[in-house]
Order: structure tokens, then C-alpha cells, then sequence
């Protein structure tokens, strides 16, 4: 039984820890995204409309891709 629980509890955390490595992937990614639009010059522009990203936006996600009326 005491195996059979650690198995589960190891199985749990090594779950948990592969979600956090996806998103720390993900938000890399973003990231490095975001260094290219800044290279390109469009670092600001919504990639889906063109039009200016907020600033309070950028402030928060500076990785933010999309202006909030494309994100909604």
C-alpha cells in the first residue's frame, strides 16, 4: 500500500512538473517571438489586424501577439 501511494504521489508531481516545463516552453517561445517583432520593427502591432497593442497591454504581457479587441 505505502508503494502504491508513493507511485501515485511521484506520478502527481512529475505531472505537475511536466505542465510547468510545457509552459515555461510556451512562454520562451513568446518571448522570443516578441525579440523578432522588436528586431523587425512591428514590436507594438497586432499580428492578426495590424493595428497598436495598448500599452497598459504591453506593460502587463510584453510578449502580447494580439491588440485586446483580437484577443476577445
Amino acid at each position: 500500500m505505502v508503494g502504491t501511494d508513493f507511485a501515485a504521489l511521484l506520478a502527481e508531481r512529475l505531472a505537475g512538473a511536466d505542465a510547468r516545463i510545457a509552459a515555461a516552453e510556451s512562454q520562451r517561445t513568446a518571448i522570443q517571438l516578441a525579440f523578432a517583432r522588436l528586431e523587425a520593427g512591428t514590436y507594438g502591432d497586432c499580428v492578426n489586424c495590424g493595428g497598436p497593442i495598448e500599452e497598459s497591454r504591453l506593460l502587463a504581457r510584453p510578449e502580447a501577439e494580439l491588440c485586446i479587441d483580437c484577443v476577445s
